[in-house]
């Protein structure tokens, strides 16, 4: 499969979901979600990290990009897969269950999220029945959303 590219609305929509106050700038641990996300290695490297960050512990989008996407190199669809997996698997026990779920709501949007949410969305894409979804449910899952949005 060919690689794709980084493009910028998903280096920009993936700084707004972690710009929590909305001050156009980043802090360290939101710059580690963020490299995560688009597809850095788990667990980045505190060398990555530092390379990204400005003199004062935060990262403008410009200086983002300009640090982190631009040198990023191009990832397969099942690579980028694989790193949203890593990124959903908050305990690392190769299983994105509810908890998870609730934890990556709570980092994308800053909120509490209702637990029944998280449980009908397993529920939903859960093939095996055991309460937790593989990376291949999880893929799955993703890839019938992507056709369907």
């Amino acid at each position: 499969m060919a690689g794709i590219r980084i493009t910028d609305k998903d280096a920009a929509d993936t700084f707004a979901l972690f710009d929590f106050e909305g001050k156009g700038a980043a802090k360290r641990e939101d710059v580690v979600l963020m490299l995560s996300a688009l597809g850095y290695a788990t667990p980045v490297a505190p060398e990555t990290v530092d390379m990204v960050m400005g003199a004062d512990d935060t990262v403008t989008f410009e200086q983002f990009a300009a640090r982190a996407v631009a040198p990023q190199q191009a990832l397969s669809y099942h690579d980028q897969m694989q790193r949203m997996f890593e990124v959903f698997d908050h305990d690392c026990n190769r299983r994105v269950g509810e908890a998870d779920l609730l934890y990556a709501a709570q980092l994308a949007t800053g909120r509490a999220v209702d637990p029944a949410v998280a449980k009908e969305l397993i529920s939903y894409a859960d093939a095996d029945k055991d309460g937790q979804l593989s990376y291949e449910e999880f893929s799955k899952a993703l890839t019938q959303f992507e056709v369907a949005a």
